[in-house]
């Protein structure tokens, strides 16, 4: 489990050093259309809600549940 971990995390280092122009798979689809309406706080909230759902730290149901906390903040 740990090695799954790791190379998880790994994988979302990778992602992130990635060109502008490639879109990252692990970017929550909500996120980018909330960001009209989001403050910074929010915004960076939900970043770290998607690097701990990538990294396999937050389930899908955790990290929705979460998501919609801040969105409706």
């Amino acid at each position: 489990m740990a090695a799954k971990k790791h190379h998880d995390a790994k994988e979302a280092e990778q992602q992130a050093a990635a060109p502008q122009g490639a879109a990252p798979a692990a970017q929550p689809p909500a996120a980018a259309p909330a960001a009209a309406g989001a403050s910074e706080d929010d915004l960076t909230r939900l970043k770290e809600l998607g690097e701990l759902h990538s990294q396999g730290i937050l389930t899908d149901d955790e990290f929705e549940r979460e998501k919609a906390k801040v969105l409706e903040a």
